[in-house]
Formats: C-alpha cells, sequence, structure tokens
C-alpha cells in the first residue's frame, strides 16, 4: 500500500544511510522497525535485566518454573 509521512529530515538521512549500509531499502528497514514496535520488542529492548551473582548453581535447577526458580533463590535453602 503506497501512503505519504512526513518525516524529519535528519532522521530520513540517517535512515537512508542505515538502509545502505545494510544493502536494503528504506522501505524495508522502515517495515522492520513498524514491526518490532508492534510486537514489543521496541519497549523490550529498554528492559534492564537481573544479574544473578550468586555461586554456581546445579545442574538441575529449574529454568522452566519460575516459581521453583523463586522458591530456589529466595527460599529458607536459598544461596548466600
Amino acid at each position: 500500500m503506497r501512503t505519504t509521512i512526513e518525516i524529519d529530515d535528519r532522521l530520513l538521512k540517517a535512515t537512508k544511510k542505515l538502509a545502505i549500509d545494510r544493502s536494503s531499502t528504506l522501505r524495508a528497514l522502515v517495515e522492520e522497525a513498524l514491526r518490532r514496535l508492534l510486537e514489543g520488542e521496541g519497549a523490550a529492548a529498554n528492559v534492564e535485566l537481573p544479574q544473578y551473582d550468586g555461586p554456581p548453581l546445579p545442574p538441575d535447577f529449574p529454568w522452566r518454573s519460575g516459581k521453583a526458580m523463586l522458591e530456589y533463590l529466595e527460599g529458607p535453602d536459598a544461596p548466600p
């Protein structure tokens, strides 16, 4: 679908340069950015994830269970 939008000149120039650097097109770059925004990837990129600084985790650590992880990390037998 064809549409017309107004974009800040500096932003457009930088986006065109990025498209050239990626061997892409302006259209493809704008579509990719819009898809990421709509999928929430743009917001997720700004999230700071917590870091674990404790002792090494056991081989049977429950990676897929949030509840089990919390019990292990915060429970009575939690590592120091």
